[in-house]
């Protein structure tokens, strides 16, 4: 049963959903995705890219040509910019109207930022990105393809590479240091002393996790 509330008159609509028995046997991500078929909501990109921008002039051009040709999929770029006091948010609205600029009057930090924009993507599958970064044409086509392939998985981190090609590690047992790590980490739920930290500056994530998850 699913209710609907009218913010205009507060009147309550109830609406009786039949689900396929089958459905109920599902993992519970893709218990979503057949619900939300069903009821016809589908999203409408393939990809949400979400970028957090803070004084990234020299960066931000780069990283959007590198984006704006990619193929094979639908995709829609959000950028939340922290209250950036170089020219970035100007370039970003001259020169890349197709992107949605989420302006902030204040740096509100780099985690609050990204989930303004998690808030209000619509894409199947969310892409967090840096915005010093260049991705390689069919990047996208790519990881979207390995997600609706493995629908077991519901997290996924790209390979990221140096300007000369070579691999670079995205995961570090040791960073940003076991002290400060600790000092940053404790009483957060599901955190142990054996945690691994984890930086990166590609991530993917299947939308339908922040319906399941409190911490992310």
């Amino acid at each position: 049963m699913i209710k609907f509330r009218s913010q205009k008159t507060f009147n309550e609509f109830v609406i009786i959903l039949i689900i396929p028995k089958k459905v109920w046997f599902l993992p519970k991500l893709q218990q979503i995705k057949e619900i939300k078929n069903i009821l016809g909501l589908d999203d409408p990109y393939d990809l949400s890219i979400i970028i957090v921008n803070y004084n990234t002039a020299d960066f931000i051009v780069d990283c959007l040509n590198s984006i704006a040709p990619q193929q094979g999929v639908n995709f829609e770029v959000i950028i939340v910019d922290n209250d950036s006091e170089d020219k970035s948010p100007d370039i970003v609205i001259n020169d890349f109207p197709w992107v949605n600029l989420v302006p902030n009057e204040t740096n509100v930090g780099f985690a609050k930022a990204n989930n303004q924009a998690l808030k209000i993507c619509r894409g199947r599958f969310v892409y967090y990105l840096n915005p010093d970064t260049k991705v390689r044409s069919g990047a996208f086509r790519n990881i979207v393809s390995f997600m609706d392939s493995h629908p077991e998985v519901g997290l996924a981190g790209t390979r990221i590479v140096n300007p000369d090609g070579s691999l670079q590690s995205s995961v570090e047992c040791r960073y940003p240091g076991q002290r400060h790590a600790k000092r940053e980490l404790e009483g957060l739920k599901g955190y142990s002393s054996h945690s691994t930290c984890k930086y990166y500056a590609g991530l993917l994530a299947d939308s339908n996790l922040k319906n399941c998850v409190t911490l992310f």
